[in-house]
């Protein structure tokens, strides 16, 4: 989270500005929660696991690209506080944010 310090600020307007930005970060659950972005090529079809290091289980993925004639299926059911499994079909590389909305 971040905490920016507003008190040094003598401007009011930049001091509103920046309470703002700090509220929105307070308030939104995309960006109180907690994530890890990834980016993962694979060659050829199969499960694969893949450490993420969080400390907990991940419940929520945000895949930002898929790139490649495979396809790729979250086995969430088998994520641990250490790793995840995804289920590959066919070459693909994806980027994705890992964790959870608060």
């Amino acid at each position: 989270m971040i905490n920016l310090k507003l008190f040094g600020l003598a401007d009011a307007s930049v001091r509103e500005n920046f309470s703002e930005i700090e509220r929105e970060f307070r308030e939104s659950p995309i960006l109180k929660g907690s994530w890890a972005f990834f980016e993962k090529a694979y060659k050829a079809s199969g499960t694969f696991k893949l450490f993420h290091g969080l400390g907990f289980i991940p419940k929520d993925i945000i895949v930002t690209s898929s790139r490649g004639a495979g396809s790729a299926i979250f086995l969430h059911d088998n994520f641990t506080e250490d790793y995840i499994e995804i289920q590959v079909v066919a070459p693909i590389t994806l980027r994705f944010l890992l964790g959870k909305v608060k």
